[in-house]
């Protein structure tokens, strides 16, 4: 991770320390501008490759109570807060293989409501991709909960659109 060196200089080394008090020129603040938009950047690639390790080490198998199929999509939702966390989660996710309707439900099994936000069919009607919001509920602070999408023979309702 050579990035990481990377990110404490940028955060060390402003060339511009009248920013912090408002003396300095719009040529200073550009320069603070563009330092803050890079540490963010690499911030973001940092965090993306450490959920991304976490993700690969995680068991996301279906419990075996449950249906058992190859099309489960499990659904990461990590909580970096010091408590338990309670929020909408929104996501998009595309399927492998077409599919008539799906239900999300945890891990135990138990169906959790879900809102379609817009979806993406085939020829035939089948959905290929969804973008769905639910609320995950008490997500532990500083871990995660599991989510499983699976398929459904149910009809699909139709996505829920913006009054604005």
């Amino acid at each position: 991770m050579s990035f990481i060196p990377s990110l404490n200089i940028a955060n060390l080394s402003s060339p511009t320390p009248h920013a912090i008090t408002g003396t300095s020129s719009d040529n200073a603040f550009l320069d603070l501008l563009q330092i803050y938009r890079e540490t963010f950047e690499l911030s973001q690639k940092t965090l993306k490759g450490a959920l991304d390790f976490l993700s690969t080490h995680i068991d996301t198998r279906l419990p075996a109570s449950h249906l058992s199929t190859s099309q489960v999509i499990p659904l990461l939702v990590f909580n970096s807060l010091s408590w338990n966390r309670t929020d909408q989660v929104q996501i998009r996710v595309t399927f492998s293989q077409p599919l008539d309707s799906f239900q999300l439900l945890d891990a135990q099994g138990q169906m959790i409501p879900c809102r379609i936000l817009g979806k993406n069919v085939d020829s035939q009607g089948k959905l290929q991709a969804v973008r769905i919001s639910f609320v995950a509920k008490e997500v532990p602070s500083l871990g995660f909960k599991t989510y499983y999408l699976i398929p459904d023979s149910q009809k699909l309702l139709e996505p829920v659109t913006s009054s604005n």
